[in-house]
């Protein structure tokens, strides 16, 4: 009798060693799981946040380009509103939401160059106050009006 009680006792000590085995296993593969799902997340916060920067990049040129095509005097700079909500004759679909909602500074200042201007152009993140960080900042030097360039 002795002998059956003794492998008994070792299915039993097996069974419990094969169980422990298996939920080690079990936390081992939840955790990688975990580990690759905040890698992803991380990937596609890294990407949205790269997107918008580049879009920032985007708004400041396009400002930039406005200026340097003549259709923004310089000395109407101030007066600019961002978006085409402050333009009456736009194009703009109003009823289409944009991704992100940027908010434009401009800041002209004499440049050192004779019949020149430095244009500064900030782009900011525009949040529920109105502030936001500045996600892009462009610079050039802009002919000004009746400088003949």
């Amino acid at each position: 009798m002795r002998s059956s009680s003794r492998s008994s006792g070792r299915r039993n000590r097996s069974r419990g060693g094969l169980l422990l085995e298996t939920l080690l296993s079990l936390a081992l593969l939840i955790m990688i799981g975990l580990f690759a799902l905040s890698i992803a997340r991380d990937s596609v916060d890294a990407t949205e946040r790269a997107a918008r920067r580049v879009a920032a990049v985007e708004v400041a040129a396009n400002r930039i380009a406005e200026i340097e095509a003549g259709l923004v005097a310089l000395d109407a700079i101030g007066d600019l509103a961002d978006g085409a909500a402050g333009d009456p004759d736009s194009e703009f679909d109003a009823s289409v939401d944009p991704r992100w909602r940027f908010a434009v500074t401009v800041e002209t200042s004499p440049a050192e160059i004779e019949g020149l201007s430095r244009v500064e152009v900030s782009v900011r993140d525009e949040d529920d106050q109105g502030e936001g960080p500045v996600l892009a900042t462009l610079v050039a030097l802009v002919a000004e009006a009746g400088s003949g360039s």
